[in-house]
Order: C-alpha cells, then sequence, then structure tokens
C-alpha cells in the first residue's frame, strides 16, 4: 500500500507495510417516518431493530421530533490486511 505524501515538497510517495485501521466504524441512518397509530410504530421499530441486530448493527444515536424517528447504526469495521 502507498500513500501520498502531502507534506514533501516533491510530491514523493511513502511506501506502508502493513496498515489495519483498527478501532474505524461504519455507519447507517434509517428515517422512520411515525404515524398516529403507536401499534404500527411500535411494530415497525422492533422489525427494523432485531433486522439491524441480526446484521451486526447497533443502535449508536437516536432523534426524533413529531413525525419522524432517525436512528444511526453503528458497527465495527473487520482489520483490513
Amino acid at each position: 500500500m502507498e500513500i501520498g505524501c502531502s507534506g514533501c515538497s516533491n510530491g514523493s510517495v511513502q511506501p506502508v507495510g502493513h496498515a489495519t485501521f483498527a478501532g474505524m466504524k461504519e455507519y447507517q441512518a434509517v428515517i422512520i417516518r411515525l404515524t398516529r397509530h403507536v401499534r404500527d410504530d411500535e411494530d415497525a421499530l422492533t422489525d427494523l431493530l432485531n433486522e439491524r441486530s441480526r446484521m451486526g448493527w447497533t443502535p449508536g444515536r437516536l432523534a426524533q421530533d413529531g413525525q419522524r424517528m432517525t436512528i444511526i447504526f453503528e458497527r465495527d469495521l473487520p482489520p483490513t490486511e
């Protein structure tokens, strides 16, 4: 793997032996439009959480207003080689 050297005046490329990006995360935003039917909203949210959980996602952030709910899911990226 090679990474361009932005601090080098000659624009040289510096080789990198083994690069791993430990601790990096992947994110996914989901917006749910809320209805006025609480049971339907609960079912939709439960289905969404169960589906994402099976794929390794966990809810990281949540925001809600009167008409919609935004959930940011996150999961760790596997180390790259």
